[in-house]
C-alpha cells in the first residue's frame, strides 16, 4: 500500500464514478466521460 492512497478522498472517489456511470448511461462517448473524470478525480486528493 502506497502513502500516496491516504491522500485519496474515498467518498469523493466514488462520486467520481457515480458521475461518470451517469455519463455513460446518458449516452455520451466513453472518451468523453473518461476526460470530464479527470478533474473530478483530481479534486479527490487531499493536500
Amino acid at each position: 500500500m502506497s502513502d500516496e492512497s491516504k491522500n485519496i478522498d474515498r467518498d469523493c472517489l466514488k462520486n467520481c464514478d457515480q458521475s461518470f456511470e451517469e455519463c455513460l448511461s446518458s449516452g455520451e462517448d466513453e472518451s468523453v466521460c473518461r476526460m470530464k473524470r479527470v478533474p473530478c478525480d483530481c479534486s479527490c486528493m487531499i493536500g
